[in-house]
């Protein structure tokens, strides 16, 4: 199963990965878990013609994901208790602090970008966002986090995408409404 690419060279018998910082910078390191794994070879190019001189003579590998023996039913591995700290404060109920290796995937998952606005975060300001809310049932599983800003995060809150999407479009008909109004009053004040 595919899980993404990965960009390696190997000179003189070691191996360096293609690694992004979190302000878009490209470096090297010879750690393969500290690699940036990419989910489109699209998006390799856009990084080799940005820094082709670092890029030069790294190859593409393909990562896949075991295949899911059939016989076999499990959920997903939850994060290691002993790799996150719990907060605990009066307005939030028990949050964890996700490692930084699980940061990371979330982030390349959208390539860096908000789920819900599409806008550019840098590794640094992006949160994390429960597809399914933890008040309503959700995990702490990967495949339930997703790359927020903290504008839209705060917007979300505990809603469901689809109740989200459903709060954005009646806010964003309201405000239509008032601005046609508006133009309305405008013009037949302005009628000679």
């Amino acid at each position: 199963m595919f899980a993404g690419y990965i960009l390696k060279k190997t000179a003189s018998g070691t191996t360096s990965y293609i690694m992004e910082s979190p302000s878009g910078g490209i470096g090297k390191t010879t750690d393969k878990g500290k690699a940036t794994i990419f989910p489109s070879k699209a998006k390799i190019k856009r990084v080799k013609d940005h820094a082709p001189k670092k890029t030069s003579g790294f190859i593409i590998e393909e990562l896949s994901k075991p295949e899911p023996n059939p016989g076999v039913t499990s959920d997903p591995i939850p994060i290691p208790a002993q790799q996150t700290k719990e907060i605990q404060s009066e307005d939030m109920s028990k949050r964890i602090v996700f490692p930084q290796e699980t940061r990371m995937s979330v982030y390349n998952q959208s390539e860096g970008r908000c789920v819900y606005c599409g806008r550019f975060i840098p590794f640094d300001e992006m949160t994390i966002d429960h597809i399914v809310p933890l008040s309503k049932g959700g995990t702490n599983y990967e495949k339930n986090l997703q790359c927020c800003c903290k504008e839209c995060n705060l917007m979300k809150q505990d809603l469901l995408e689809c109740d989200f999407y459903k709060k954005m479009k009646e806010i964003l008909k309201h405000q239509l409404k008032q601005k046609i109004r508006k133009i309305k009053r405008s013009v037949i004040k302005h009628r000679p």
